[in-house]
């Protein structure tokens, strides 16, 4: 189950953040080019928070199940905070994940009560923009000190 669990989570990353990226590009664009806020961009928004709740199910799934999680606890947080390998999944992913969800949906929300369509923009711009970002500095890249496949097998 784990195994399977991990490669579903390392692969629909690239759709979280592809879609992102979209609704970023989106939000700027019409931010900046003082556009309507239209069905498509709610779709967009909308479609981008429910895969990042998706990718947070699974990673929640994951926490529970991961072997990594349960050397964690059995080393206890002064062992593992010592460990940058296992520090970074008990502590830095998850954690840092969590923020990126919660911009989302804090971006959604309030791109959702906005009344102009500038600012219905706007701020999905901006709370997805720091979402993205933060979701950059937390997945393992081959370039990190945790390093993970950009795309998983079985």
């Amino acid at each position: 189950m784990y195994k399977v669990l991990l490669w579903v989570h390392s692969n629909i990353r690239w759709f979280v953040l592809a879609l992102l990226v979209l609704a970023i590009v989106r939000g700027f664009q019409g931010w900046f080019g003082n556009k309507e806020w239209s069905d498509t961009d709610k779709k967009v928004n909308l479609f981008t928070m429910i895969f990042v709740d998706i990718q947070l199910l699974l990673g929640l799934i994951l926490l529970g199940v991961a072997p990594t999680i349960r050397l964690a606890l059995n080393m206890g947080m002064k062992g593992t905070m010592k460990n940058g390998q296992i520090r970074f999944w008990a502590v830095e992913h998850w954690v840092m994940m969590l923020i990126a969800v919660v911009l989302v949906h804090v971006g959604y929300a309030m791109a959702k009560r906005a009344e102009a369509s500038v600012d219905k923009f706007k701020k999905s711009a901006i709370f997805f923009t720091i979402a993205l970002l933060i979701i950059f500095a937390s997945i393992p890249w081959p370039f990190m000190r945790v390093v993970r496949p950009l795309f998983r097998l079985f």
